[in-house]
């Protein structure tokens, strides 16, 4: 790992602050913009790296995406950041049918201990998407009971409905 990243100064939280207005808005192309701008003057924080991959994603520019998501996991050494780095990139590798490595990075998201059952929501979508119910369902459980108290509600609402739609009456 190249270091642990950290928002340490108000200019990097001012960038993701502005990107987080466009990404309001859905303009996805602004926010990479203004990430772009923080990137080039603190090309160390693997949080703007992180969110800049994530709005590559949502235009579909997956390989840009991928390259972002990469480097953000290159700087970055907090568990509970790689869990969602390693998961958007597996998010990621799904969109270009490169399965096996998306298994392996969701893998490796929610092998993280941390309190947050997102990538196991995203991996039992993932399973459901490949035809491997028996393992999705373990995995919307375990995100399902676990988000039932953590939150967010929103995710929790979806593995309920995901785990309910699919396990064997």
């Amino acid at each position: 790992m190249v270091g642990e990243t950290k928002m340490t100064n108000a200019e990097d939280i001012d960038y993701i602050i502005e990107a987080n207005e466009f990404a309001i808005k859905k303009d996805h192309h602004g926010a990479i913009t203004v990430l772009s701008k923080g990137i080039e003057k603190h090309p160390e924080n693997g949080e703007l790296y992180a969110m800049r991959g994530v709005h590559y994603h949502l235009i579909c520019k997956y390989e840009e995406a991928l390259k972002d998501h990469i480097k953000a996991i290159e700087l970055t050494t907090d568990e509970f950041l790689l869990a969602g780095m390693y998961a958007n990139k597996a998010i990621t590798y799904s969109a270009l049918n490169q399965t096996v490595s998306a298994d392996s990075d969701f893998q490796k998201a929610i092998s993280y201990e941390t309190p947050w059952y997102i990538p196991q929501l995203e991996y039992g979508k993932f399973l459901l998407a490949q035809g491997r119910k028996a393992e999705a369902i373990k995995y919307l459980e375990i995100a399902k009971d676990n988000l039932a108290k953590t939150g967010p509600e929103n995710f929790f609402e979806e593995a309920e409905a995901l785990f309910k739609a699919n396990v064997q009456k």
